[in-house]
This record gives C-alpha cells, sequence and structure tokens, in this order.
C-alpha cells in the first residue's frame, strides 16, 4: 500500500479543535476548490518552483480538517495524504517560510512514513499561502529526496510564487462569484422578457378579446333589467348569457394559466387517475355550450384506464380540445372522446366531423409566437392561446400532441400520456 496515504506519528498535535483553526477551515471551503480538477495556471506555477529550487516535487497544498489536497502536483502522483503526516500541516502554524534541510535529524519528522519510506522526503521548504484577512489556506512547497539548501534568491522566489498561487485562489473565486452575478442577471433579464410579454399579451387579450364577451353580458343583462322581454325570449337571453359566460371563463383560464406558466414555469405534479371519469367530468363541463348548438359529445372509453400526469393540466388540454371541437362544429355534428393503449403509453383524441382545419392554418396550430385566433361556427372567439398551452402541459407531462384534420370533414386531435 502506497505509505503516503498511512497514518504516522500519533503523538503529532494539531490545533484543528481550535475556534481560530475553524475560521480557518471555514475560509478555505469558502473558495470551492478542494477535489477541483487540475489547472494550468497552478501546474505552470509548480514546475516554475522547481526550476527555480532545482526540486522534483512541487506542491501548491491546501490543508483542510483531515488530510492535505493538492492542487497542484509535480513529481507525485497522488492528490492527497493524511494531514497528521503532512509537512505543510505544520508549515501553516508559522508566518513565514519552514524550511526543514534534513528530515533524518529534525525530531517532528524522522520517524514520519513520508521519510522512512516513499517519497523519502530528505528536503522541505514551504511558504504558507496567506489570504488577505490573514488565513493560512495551505502552502507553495518544494521538496526533494536529498538534504540540502536554498539560496537567497530561491527563498524569495518561492515566498514570491506563493503570493502568486494566493491571488490565483482568490482571483477564481471572484470569477466564480462573477459569473454567478452574470448568470444572475441573465435570468432576472429574462424573467423580466418573460413578465414583459405576459403583460403586453394580457393587455392585448383583455383590450381586444375580452371586451367583446363582457360587451355582450352587460348587453343581455340590460335587455333582461329593462323586463320587456317574453318568457320565449327570455329563455333565450339566458342560453346567450350562459354560452358567453362559459366561452369567457374558458379565455380567463387560458389567459391565467399562460401568464402562471411563463412567470413560474408551471410545476408537474403528477398523480395517477381514470381517463374515463375525467372524459366524463370534461363532457359535463361544456355540456350547455354543446346543447345550445346542437353538438353531441361521446365518451368511448367503456372501461378504466389509468394514466400517471398531472390531473390539472390534463384537464386544460382537454377542456381546451373539446371547446375547441364545440367552437367549429355547427347542429347535429358529434365530437367523441376517445384512447387507446400501446407501448405503455395512452393516445388520446378529440375528434369532430365539423369545419375541419385548413392546411395553412394546422402548419401554425400550435407554435409558441404564433397565436392563431380562428372565429367559430357561431361567431365564438378565443384568446390564441389554448391549444399553445395544450403543447406545453402534454410536453411537461413527457407526451405529444398533434393534429389530423381535412377542411370541411372535421378534425381529430391526439395526445399522449403516461400509464400508470
Amino acid at each position: 500500500m502506497n505509505t503516503f496515504l498511512e497514518t504516522s506519528n500519533p503523538n503529532l498535535t494539531m490545533t484543528t479543535s481550535s475556534a481560530l483553526e475553524q475560521k480557518r477551515i471555514d475560509a478555505l471551503l469558502k473558495y470551492n476548490i478542494l477535489d477541483t480538477p487540475h489547472e494550468g495556471d497552478f501546474d505552470e506555477i509548480v514546475e516554475l518552483a522547481s526550476k527555480i529550487c532545482g526540486t522534483p516535487i512541487s506542491l501548491v497544498s491546501l490543508i483542510d480538517e483531515n488530510r492535505q489536497w493538492f492542487k497542484a502536483n509535480k513529481g507525485l502522483s497522488v492528490r492527497e495524504t493524511q494531514r497528521e503526516i503532512a509537512f505543510c500541516a505544520h508549515a501553516i502554524q508559522q508566518n513565514d517560510m519552514m524550511i526543514v534541510a534534513d528530515a533524518t535529524l529534525d525530531s517532528r519528522f524522522k520517524n514520519n512514513l513520508l521519510v522512512t519510506s516513499d517519497p523519502d522526503i530528505r528536503f522541505y521548504a514551504g511558504m504558507p499561502l496567506t489570504t488577505a484577512d490573514g488565513f493560512k489556506l495551505g502552502t507553495l512547497c518544494v521538496i526533494d529526496r536529498v538534504a540540502r539548501v536554498l539560496t537567497e534568491d530561491q527563498r524569495s522566489a518561492l515566498q514570491t510564487l506563493a503570493k502568486q498561487v494566493t491571488r490565483l485562489i482568490e482571483l477564481r473565486f471572484n470569477l466564480k462569484k462573477l459569473q454567478e452575478y452574470s448568470d444572475q442577471i441573465r435570468k432576472q433579464n429574462k424573467e423580466l422578457e418573460n413578465l414583459n410579454l405576459v403583460k403586453d399579451k394580457v393587455f392585448s387579450i383583455i383590450a381586444h378579446d375580452l371586451r367583446g364577451p363582457i360587451g355582450n353580458i352587460e348587453s343581455l343583462l340590460q335587455f333582461f333589467t329593462e323586463g320587456a322581454l317574453s318568457e320565449m325570449e327570455l329563455k333565450k337571453l339566458f342560453t346567450q348569457l350562459g354560452t358567453t359566460v362559459h366561452e369567457t371563463s374558458g379565455m380567463l383560464d387560458n389567459l391565467l394559466n399562460w401568464a402562471q406558466n411563463y412567470i413560474q414555469d408551471a410545476e408537474v405534479k403528477k398523480e395517477h387517475f381514470d381517463l374515463k371519469k375525467l372524459f366524463d367530468e370534461i363532457i359535463q363541463l361544456n355540456e350547455i355550450p354543446a346543447l345550445t348548438k346542437g353538438v353531441t359529445i361521446n365518451n368511448q372509453i367503456n372501461q378504466s384506464i389509468e394514466v400517471n400526469a398531472d390531473l390539472d393540466m390534463c384537464r386544460l388540454v382537454l377542456r381546451n380540445l373539446v371547446s375547441n371541437a364545440i367552437k367549429f362544429c355547427s347542429a347535429e355534428n358529434t365530437i367523441s372522446l376517445s384512447a387507446e393503449t400501446q407501448n405503455h403509453l395512452a393516445t388520446i383524441c378529440v375528434k369532430d366531423n365539423g369545419a375541419g382545419i385548413s392546411e395553412e392554418n394546422k402548419l401554425i396550430l400550435f407554435k409558441e409566437n404564433v397565436h392563431l385566433t380562428t372565429y367559430g361556427t357561431a361567431n365564438e372567439k378565443g384568446t390564441g392561446l389554448g391549444l399553445m398551452l395544450c403543447k406545453e402541459f402534454v410536453n411537461k407531462n413527457g407526451g405529444n400532441i398533434w393534429c389530423v384534420s381535412e377542411l370541411g370533414k372535421g378534425s381529430a386531435f391526439y395526445f399522449t400520456l403516461p400509464l400508470s
């Protein structure tokens, strides 16, 4: 076993439990440099240190609670040793360079495994890496397998290089902080762009798409309060009012969901639920507008099919697809809801025999930046957000959505969801 990783000299005392030592370790951890890959700037410094001092081994050694770890290491293949046998653990206790001319003659190190076996240290010189606030993170050290001394020029050069290592560590930390700030600013700018997009779209829809339905409701209510309507006219009035409220409610729901999705990036909350029950719920929800237009909606699922997806998102998708189908159907048209299972997926279909979609419009149905608004057979109008939301929510649940349609013959919208 490589003796570089073994423990030696149990009598060696360290100040790891002191409050000051804990602050030093906290300062080291703040730089997030431990266990990072080699970096050229640090590798070049140890190469230069070895050349200047004429030593085969040179290290940028960082001392944490239990080990010394080498950010750069020339002449050694290992990246760390236990702190108990580290010469550098002694060097950081000093304010100036620690030099051991011959480790076999030094009572602190003569029985150290790093001296008595590989790498057979004899000479050591280590200069503490001292931060601006006085914490010693580790050392820049040079090591030889023969006893020796350093010249004054070599000592001065090693001191200068150690300062450069400390500056590199601090520069690396500041650059990382700058990158984080830059990323944060980019994220905030993106969020601001999204907010502006939401604001502009919301104002546009309120100004153009919602003003009409709300104006219709006001007009209908005015007729009612004037009391000049017959019973048949009142019945027709309330039917029309119900349709308008249903249409406006759907538009508002789409608008709110779209805004929330853009601002907060709506989170997917998956659960197991039965498609047949969801189909029944959607059909009941659309019962009044379907009856008003003389459209029939059929649930063609005869058995339970469980999927694993976000129920609220799927409810919105189906509600939009069925609402769109009603919008483009006329009296005596039919809408069917069905599902098939294959390869761990449920393929859901909302099919109608209504007006159909032109080839031109099919190409832009789900485009994110193209809001297609087409009037229905009874002049119904939407926000152009429904199908875009359907695509986003289906994709978030791991599915796909597509359309098959022929003008004058009807449309079929398909989307997939994972089975339970």
